[in-house]
């Protein structure tokens, strides 16, 4: 049995607090998975504010086990995918937290910011303003131009 039809309490939940975030967002189910398309805005550590789309992708076993995130406008260099450095998966999904972490009381609102905050960062380090990007939460940079805007 699907994971929202046994608690679908839970998935009205979900949508309606990401829809408080993007109500234009669209949901649907694909093979027993729930695709969750919206908009993504964060502010760089620049001040720029940055848009783009957000596809999260809940597997069968949610919320036992995290959802997928991915960033379909934007393109990641192969070089980048797989590596711990730029917390890119194989397969192109991005890695917004420890998975060993993920508890079922986690909600999709709490991956879409710590999705904000990864994307931040991927994009601090590809401007190398940063060094790395870190384990979790929002980069401090160290180049002190980039804090003054």
């Amino acid at each position: 049995m699907r994971w929202f039809d046994v608690d679908p309490c839970r998935l009205n939940s979900e949508l309606d607090a990401l829809e408080g975030r993007d109500p234009a967002l669209a949901a649907s189910v694909v093979r027993d998975l729930v695709v969750i398309e919206m908009k993504l805005v964060t502010v760089s550590v620049t001040g720029e504010t940055v848009t783009t789309r957000l596809k999260l992708v809940c597997p069968d076993a949610f919320p036992a086990k995290s959802p997928s995130a991915y960033l379909p406008d934007i393109t990641f260099p192969p070089e980048r995918i797989g590596t711990h450095r730029w917390h890119i998966n194989h397969g192109g999904s991005v890695c917004f937290g420890d998975p060993s972490m993920w508890t079922a009381q986690m909600t999709l609102v709490e991956v879409l910011d710590k999705v904000a905050d990864w994307l931040t960062n991927y994009l601090a380090l590809d401007a190398g303003v940063i060094d790395e990007m870190p384990e979790s939460g929002r980069c401090i940079p160290t180049d002190e131009s980039a804090r003054a805007s």
